[in-house]
């Protein structure tokens, strides 16, 4: 299976990357592919709700000329998506958020007709590290990422959240075995 990573944190050597590295680690051991994307590293503006990309045949057609439909089309090819983000007030990172504000170029919805799903089916998982709990904390990310990937039509193949980790490093016992787990999760 091929796998893209969207890394939302805008630190590259942070919790966030050290964690998504252990599960990308396990997925190119198993013999699956991983292709991450530091969404930092892109140029990715605002849906502006022009709804023009419902248009588009053939792939996600936001008129927006930035890095957006690219990432959307690796995704795409894939076989299963992780989005791995820091907890940044109950949601998202600035940067993945931005991308996934844009995801509405990934469902067709004809004006007669089924809607089209350019994710349908695909594999999604959630990776989140936060500097308090995961209860009553980084239970509104999982709400948004189970509304999103409903919305994509994917199937939601793995949560992982990694609560106390405020300061570089701050990672718990077993986290890397929690990581790997999460992988497993991922192709199961």
């Amino acid at each position: 299976m091929k796998f893209v990573t969207l890394m939302g944190s805008p630190r590259k050597e942070g919790n966030t990357a050290t964690v998504l590295a252990w599960a990308e680690e396990e997925l190119r051991a198993q013999g699956h592919e991983v292709d991450r994307i530091d969404v930092i590293d892109c140029t990715i503006g605002y849906c502006d709700g022009c709804f023009r990309c419902q248009d588009a045949d053939g792939g996600p057609g936001c008129p927006l000329e930035d890095d957006a439909n690219v990432v959307f089309r690796r995704i795409i090819e894939a076989d299963g998506v992780i989005l791995a983000s820091p907890l940044y007030c109950w949601g998202f990172s600035a940067p993945l958020k931005a991308l996934l504000d844009r995801s509405v170029c990934l469902v067709k919805r004809p004006a007669s007709g089924d809607p089209v799903y350019l994710l349908g089916g695909k594999r999604a998982g959630l990776l989140v590290t936060a500097g308090g709990p995961d209860e009553g904390n980084a239970d509104l990310i999982t709400e948004v990422f189970n509304r999103f990937t409903e919305y994509l039509g994917c199937e939601r193949a793995g949560r992982l959240v990694v609560p106390y980790c405020r300061l570089q490093m701050e990672l718990g016992p077993n986290v890397e075995v929690q990581a790997r787990d999460f992988a497993q999760d991922m192709v199961e």
